[in-house]
């Protein structure tokens, strides 16, 4: 199975847990957009980021227990996280 899934990070602040098959920390905080997964009943897990110019950031597919890391530096607006697994 493969899933993707986002959220609109811009003013979020940080969040985090259970998420699917596994953890995602996920937000803004300060000037760091943040989008971390790792999963834990499938076998790879995939963190990213889209800050509001358009500029992607990938975590790279990591396996069971790793954590995918996509974060850069975040915009005044329009911050996207995701993650998904296979």
């Amino acid at each position: 199975m493969f899933l993707s899934l986002n959220v609109d990070v811009s003013n979020a602040g940080i969040s985090k847990g259970i998420v699917g098959p596994g953890y995602w920390v996920h937000g803004v905080s300060g000037t760091s957009l943040q989008s971390k997964f790792t999963t834990y009943r499938s076998s790879y897990g995939h963190a990213s980021t889209v800050d509001g110019g358009g500029e992607y950031v990938s975590g790279g597919w990591k396996p069971r227990y790793v954590m995918s890391n996509g974060s850069q530096y975040a915009t005044s607006r329009g911050n996207k996280a995701y993650y998904n697994w296979k």
